[in-house]
């Protein structure tokens, strides 16, 4: 045929219809192969960056809690009254929207930590003004802070973080 006599409907017969759809299709197919890896690559880094947050804001709390501990028994002794007077607050945790990628078992215990941090909070401070216990809150506080330390071991496993085992044996009077 000649190149200048072509016409729509010449190359429209002449076109490889089975190898064009083929192309078409292993072209969009590749495409979103592509779009899904890049969208599910990003999602797990979302979802480790906010592990790692939790993880290091957990540590923090333990960290906080295992001063309390460490320090009170050699505090009561100097002073005759305890060091804690309440149960720390846990701050430096990511938002609640920002856990949507995490591991949702994961994602429940550690937004629901916060809630069992209130409650030791509330009963440290009932049973000091109430019950005429300053110690509870330095108990709580140890219970409270290997928890913490405990659900951060839990991230850091899941999404592959380096563990803090050096830390965590600094701290063995929560573990004890």
């Amino acid at each position: 045929m000649d190149l200048m006599s072509w016409d729509s409907v010449a190359v429209i017969k002449s076109l490889d219809w089975p190898g064009f759809v083929k192309t078409v299709l292993g072209a969009g197919a590749g495409a979103a192969i592509v779009a899904w890896y890049r969208e599910h690559r990003a999602k797990k880094e979302r979802a480790t960056y906010i592990a790692l947050r939790a993880a290091i804001a957990l540590e923090n709390y333990a960290i906080s809690c295992w001063r309390l501990v460490f320090s009170g028994r050699a505090h009561y002794e100097q002073t005759g009254s305890p060091l804690a007077d309440a149960v720390p607050e846990l701050i430096g945790m990511p938002s609640d929207a920002d856990w949507k990628e995490v591991d949702s078992s994961l994602t429940n215990e550690a937004l629901s930590f916060a809630n069992t941090v209130s409650i030791a909070q509330i009963l440290s401070d009932h049973s000091r003004f109430f019950e005429g216990n300053p110690f509870e809150a330095e108990t709580s506080a140890k219970e409270r802070g290997r928890d913490a330390w405990l659900i951060s071991e839990r991230l850091r496993r899941r999404y592959k973080l380096t563990p803090r085992d050096e830390e965590k044996k600094r701290l063995e009077e929560l573990f004890e």
